[in-house]
């Protein structure tokens, strides 16, 4: 496997700078690469390294499809410092609880789906707010269900903000796929409101919980973003999942395809169920999209893993497997059983 390109936003005096470290898989060791600085505005950590290019491939019909990006050759991760990700290293208690929500009910009856997973409004807290169903999260949640046995299923009517919040604090793996949107720069996952709550999940929520999360996906628009607050860098879902608790997460940069994600996400979980550990995962489904779907940067490099990037093991529910030995077992018993007649005949 590659080594892990480690991307760490820090601060000297008035200048920022960036250090790209390798992680080497072999002794877990970080090695220094190299810094760059800028004095430029923060605004370039909104920017996926992922999609820089390396060089031109022969192969393609424009630039986009002959370019070569950075993921093709390293898998990446960021930190808000190296600290933390020092931090991110220990082992937690180990849930077992996979919680994979989406696809809510938001009380739309006209059929009309949407084609990005977002939303735009003025008052945060109107009743009147038109959000459009998404037609493709729920086959995103019905693929990444099946490599699971431990999970808990909220779509619907179910996924409310009350019942995923409960959830939250006895997830292993949290996979949310819906809505997000920025209100005066900060990010808000929408869910299906009930009698209790909105159905808007804000990162203050997120940070008074004790999470105990080994990873957290977030599957939405802009789900990355927030505002910039010096060397914190970005103050949003991501930090508010570190603060409660959270090991890596996996957030958008940008307004994402609904479609696009679906395959995405389908992508990493497969390569993540093969033993490929989260970075390397989500190197690879890149790779796969890239490939098979599209290359352009927009549908495949909004989503960054942030934190730790080891392996997590998944309990798989195999049905074939299942069904396999079950065959073998009613096979056994008829053959065991024609025997016995067959001598009592004699």
């Amino acid at each position: 496997l590659s080594n892990l390109v480690v991307i760490n936003l820090g601060v000297k005096g008035d200048r920022k700078y960036y250090q790209l470290r390798i992680k080497e898989k072999s002794n877990q060791r970080f090695s220094y690469i190299t810094n760059f600085e800028t004095t430029g505005a923060w605004e370039i950590i909104k920017i996926p390294f992922e999609f820089f290019v390396l060089g031109y491939k022969e192969a393609g019909s424009n630039k986009i499809s002959k370019a070569k990006y950075l993921i093709e050759d390293y898998p990446v991760a960021y930190t808000p410092s190296y600290a933390i990700l020092e931090k991110l290293q220990i082992p937690n208690r180990g849930n077992e609880t996979v919680l994979i929500a989406g696809n809510p009910d938001f009380g739309v009856t006209n059929g009309n789906y949407t084609g990005q997973r977002k939303i735009e409004l003025s008052d945060l807290y109107s009743r009147n707010i038109n959000i459009a169903p998404l037609k493709f999260s729920k086959e995103e949640i019905e693929s990444i269900e099946n490599y699971f046995s431990n999970d808990v299923i909220l779509t619907g009517t179910d996924a409310t903000e009350t019942n995923i919040i409960s959830f939250l604090e006895q997830s292993e793996i949290i996979h949310l796929s819906t809505h997000s949107f920025l209100f005066d720069e900060n990010p808000v996952i929408v869910v299906a409101n009930d009698l209790e709550n909105n159905g808007l999940i804000e990162p203050t929520e997120i940070a008074e919980l004790d999470l105990n999360s080994n990873l957290v996906v977030l599957s939405s628009c802009k789900s990355g973003l927030g505002p910039l607050k010096g060397s914190e860098g970005i103050i949003g879902l991501q930090k508010a999942f570190f603060d409660a608790g959270a090991r890596s997460v996996i957030l958008s940069l940008w307004d994402v395809s609904d479609k696009h994600t679906a395959e995405l996400m389908a992508y990493f979980y497969d390569y993540l169920s093969k033993g490929y550990d989260k970075a390397d995962a989500l190197r690879e489904a890149k790779i796969k999209f890239i490939s098979e779907v599209n290359p352009n940067p927009y549908y495949w490099a909004a989503f960054t893993l942030a934190g730790n990037s080891d392996k997590i093991e998944i309990r798989e529910e195999n049905s074939k497997i299942v069904l396999y030995f079950l065959f073998l077992l009613l096979l056994s018993t008829a053959t065991i059983f024609f025997i016995k007649n067959k001598i009592r005949l004699r």
